[in-house]
């Protein structure tokens, strides 16, 4: 009852109507107490969504009017919302008080909120100068509680209940409230929020004298963040982990309260130099079914085409050339001029396959016209455009010049400031200060830098020499667009100037491999504007979507030219550089001089089998607000469209053997050097799930479980 306003009342209804779609404005409102009865909008930060409207009703009977208070009791609405999208404002609290009236012997009181977010909701209704009586226990109540996780399209109704009651429902706000009383714990928080603190709530003796307490308890035993003691470093937020890793011959995990809304996972790392190939089997923890053959589904990676094998040979030869010498002037002053404009000059290059049918590594030579100039401001050298003669007809082409010309001052600058230095001054007897640009639609591949070019032609063991600090680029046979054109060319650039980079910053170590090298040219690409996410590098999109198709074939190190390694080292070259660059510079990791394993070691201060397990685990996690865990403002379960009717590209995350909890699963994966093999298991019926494996030594078995 309500004492001095008895109300006879067991549950009270929140009723929320659906309402309009609007967008939020900036800024993050908390609403005191004695809001007026207008409605209330919230400003919250988050992307166009439907709203709702919420409306709290309180009414009740009076028994006995001559215990009525002298005032009517006084009654504070409060809606408290959880916005884990929202990091400057992950909790969101509406209220409104007002007095209740009393109408023909009954208590009313209500208020309305209007434009609220469809999100995790918890209500709560407080009494001042009366109470509740709950005709079932007798108790008086002075606050009704109550917990939703609200739903647009239809209409939501939240049942309130006594505070201090100890039912479920009231279970489930205590413990809810203590985990957001730090409001950014909301973003930690597993999802959908309520359904999951209401698992958690079923399985406890509520007439226990510590229920709240226990439920605590039992969510951080299922949902902490705690890593296992032995954890090689810290799982990602919202994961839980009892493998992080393992890398036992006979290896068996139990995965407790394995329900509909988990998600465990397998990442098998393979961190060792062989092909290996790791065994397993989930069960339930009860089932005695034979094991089902999971169906395999590692797509087999593509062999380079010509141009990729081309580029593999073309990295390969810095091993093969003499070791250089350098003597850099003091100090910048104008270089000798090689070249002025429209002047002609021969160049020899490596064939594209329309012009030789026979092989790529066929060269040719041919005079080429020196059509633009442009000058590297502050540094007295300039870079030299030549186009082939065959292709000074060409439309379009003193536009594509501008643009391109236009885009490498800014790719010049960018690059040394990122990846350092190109050679300059005196260089193997050359004196190698102005670039130099060559198009033309005889070469080979979309272009190339061929680190020969920088020493004298008649050295042993160059195959030709330009005798020149040269790009080379092919003019496409078939043109998209000017605008697609110009793209390709500054992307091209971008790249091939980072291998004339590393080339030189590397040309004091005996010997070098590809792979990092290219990751850094795919990080050239990326940081000069030219990324998938912003709709620039289909080609670039093509090979991640390859990649991600076949993640346990295609090794890291092991260096094969196809679009899958491209397509990787891509991923890996942005991911290193956000997480361990300088403000993006990677300069101190090109300029290490050593095996490629070691100078990532060094450039990170971690184990380079640790940074490989945590890139590989970012692939899995896709945090696209960046760090360890993934790419910043970059998904890789999106598509991504690239206009100028180009094809979109679909990425869908690396590709996982998918099992179905139904039954009893057993399968194989075969694991390349540095690469791994990534198995989902889902369908939980709050049982044990049983996880064994037979690890060969060299692979680690990371297991995460997302709720």
């Amino acid at each position: 009852m309500l004492k001095n306003c008895c109300v006879l009342f067991r549950q009270i209804k929140v009723i929320v109507i659906l309402a309009l779609v609007v967008v939020f404005g900036a800024g993050c409102s908390r609403y005191p107490a004695g809001v007026g009865p207008q409605s209330i909008t919230p400003q919250v930060p988050r992307e166009e969504k439907s709203l709702t409207t919420v409306r709290l009703v309180f009414n009740g009977s009076s028994d006995n009017s001559s215990l009525r208070p002298a005032g009517a009791p006084e009654v504070t609405f409060q809606l408290k919302l959880l916005d884990a999208a929202n990091a400057s404002c992950p909790v969101i609290l509406l209220q409104k008080k007002t007095s209740a009236e009393l109408v023909s012997d009954t208590y009313q009181a209500e208020a309305e909120f209007v434009g609220v977010p469809a999100l995790p909701a918890l209500a709560r209704v407080e009494i001042a100068g009366g109470y509740i009586v709950d005709t079932t226990d007798s108790k008086q109540y002075r606050a009704l509680v109550g917990m939703k996780d609200l739903v647009e399209g239809v209409a939501n109704e939240i049942s309130l209940y006594g505070e201090g009651s100890k039912i479920s429902a009231d279970v489930g706000v205590n413990l809810l409230e203590r985990l957001v009383a730090a409001p950014a714990n909301v973003a930690t928080l597993p999802v959908p929020i309520v359904a999951t603190i209401n698992s958690v709530v079923a399985g406890l003796d509520l007439s226990a004298t510590s229920v709240y307490d226990d439920a605590l308890l039992a969510f951080n035993s299922e949902y902490a963040q705690a890593a296992p003691a032995d954890a090689e470093f810290a799982p990602p937020v919202d994961y839980a982990s009892l493998a992080f890793p393992k890398s036992d011959s006979n290896l068996s995990l139990t995965v407790n309260n394995f329900n509909s809304l988990s998600d465990v996972y397998l990442v098998l790392m393979n961190r060792s130099a062989s092909n290996l190939t790791p065994t397993w089997s989930v069960a339930r923890a009860t089932s005695s079914l034979r094991a089902n053959q999971a169906v395999p589904v590692a797509a087999r990676a593509s062999q380079p085409t010509a141009e990729q094998q081309f580029h593999c040979w073309l990295r390969e030869q810095k091993n093969l050339l003499p070791k250089a010498t350098v003597a850099l002037r003091p100090s910048l002053r104008a270089s000798l001029r090689a070249a002025t404009l429209n002047d002609q000059l021969p160049f020899t290059a490596y064939l594209n396959h329309d012009f030789n049918d026979a092989t790529p590594y066929v060269k040719t030579t041919f005079n080429a016209t020196c059509v633009k100039i442009v000058e590297i401001a502050g540094t007295g050298k300039s870079t030299c455009f030549f186009l082939d003669n065959n292709d000074l007809a060409l439309s379009d082409m003193a536009e594509v010049l501008d643009g391109v010309s236009a885009a490498w001052l800014n790719i010049y600058a960018k690059n040394r400031e990122i990846f350092g230095a190109e050679p300059e001054g005196d260089f193997n007897g050359l004196v190698v200060d102005d670039f130099y640009v060559l198009l033309s639609r005889k070469i080979f591949t979309a272009g190339y830098f061929y680190g020969g070019d920088l020493y004298p032609s008649a050295t042993a063991g160059v195959d030709y020499s330009n005798e020149k600090k040269i790009v080379y680029l092919q003019y496409p046979l078939d043109s998209i667009s000017l605008t697609h054109t110009t793209d390709r060319f500054a992307s091209t650039l971008a790249h091939e100037f980072q291998h004339m980079i590393h080339f030189y910053q590397n040309v004091d170590l005996t010997s070098s491999a590809v792979w990092l090298d290219e990751a850094m040219s795919g990080y050239a690409e990326w940081v000069n504007g030219y990324q998938i996410e912003n709709g620039r590098n289909q080609s670039k999109a093509l090979q991640v979507q390859d990649y991600l198709n076949s993640p346990s074939s295609s090794s890291l190190v092991s260096w094969q030219g196809s679009n899958e390694g491209y397509g990787l080292v891509y991923l890996f070259g942005v991911w290193l550089a956000q997480n361990y660059g300088t403000a993006g510079s990677v300069q101190p990791l090109i300029a290490a001089q050593k095996e490629e394993k070691l100078a990532i070691a060094g450039f990170t201060g971690e184990p380079f089998d640790k940074i490989f397990a945590k890139f590989m685990l970012a692939l899995l996690v896709n945090d696209t607000a960046g760090g360890t865990y993934g790419f910043k403002n970059f998904s890789l379960n999106a598509e991504y469209d690239f206009g100028e009717n180009l094809a979109a590209v679909s990425l869908n995350g690396p590709r996982m053997t998918l099992v179905d909890f139904s039954s009893a699963t057993s399968g194989t994966s075969a694991v390349s050097p540095y690469a791994a093999s990534f198995v989902k298991i889902t369908g939980g019926t709050d049982t044990a799930l049983t996880v064994n494996a037979g690890l060969p030594a060299g692979i680690y078995m990371f297991q995460l479980k997302k709720n």
